[in-house]
């Protein structure tokens, strides 16, 4: 015979299927992926290379993972990190939060470099951002950003791409560094009512069924 508590623990447990499926899903927030496998922009030792973005309006989105495609070209032991730095009159400007770091994968390679933030960049709606590539290697050229990629899609708007080279500023607009950002919006949207689902209203159903068998349980 089924006994209360074990009907609460099952009421729990689809409370707790429906409540996965009704997580937010993360959404294409700016790509240029997929990318060819070239050789791009140095960087490390100082030099730079960097995309600028700019957020729509009106909602406020966090970054919660990032995809790139780096060419290891020199120092074997190098790494790198990106980071998202505001805009200062058309430079990179304060570090807003660092997507992540990597080890290369050995000289040569032009591998993709799967980067998650240690909590998700939140970013202010109708605001350009850049996404910086640097490397702390003394080698100047320890890395290229691949180029180049598909044409920029997203919730993001592509602005503009540049290298800081040899205490210079290289205009790089149009290359597409190979540049995938995944997340949420920060806070719904209040003009728009959320739709379920496929998923959602099967893990609704299956709510209600698991509460009807319950149900005639008890009741005997």
């Amino acid at each position: 015979m089924l006994t209360k508590r074990k009907f609460f623990a099952s009421l729990a447990l689809a409370l707790g299927l429906l409540s996965l499926g009704t997580a937010q899903a993360q959404t294409v927030l700016y790509s240029t992926l997929p990318a060819n496998p070239n050789g791009g922009p140095c960087f490390g030792a100082g030099n730079l290379a960097m995309v600028e973005v700019s957020t729509p309006a009106g909602t406020p989105y966090q970054i919660s993972d990032a995809t790139v495609r780096m060419h290891h070209a020199s120092d074997a032991a190098a790494s790198f990190t990106v980071g998202v730095y505001t805009d200062n009159a058309g430079v990179p400007g304060t570090l807003v939060g660092t997507l992540g770091t990597a080890t290369g994968n050995g000289l040569g390679t032009m591998d993709l470099y799967a980067l998650t933030p240690a909590s998700p960049i939140a970013l202010a709606a109708s605001t350009n951002y850049w996404v910086v590539a640097s490397s702390t290697s003394a080698n100047g050229c320890a890395f290229g950003w691949t180029e180049s990629g598909s044409a920029p899609s997203g919730v993001f708007s592509y602005v503009n791409e540049r290298q800081f080279f040899g205490g210079s500023w290289n205009e790089r607009a149009g290359d597409h560094f190979a540049l995938d950002l995944q997340g949420v919006a920060a806070a719904p949207v209040a003009t728009v009512a959320p739709v379920p689902t496929l998923s959602q209203w099967a893990t609704g159903l299956l709510l209600v069924l698991m509460l009807l068998i319950t149900m005639r349980r008890l009741r005997h």
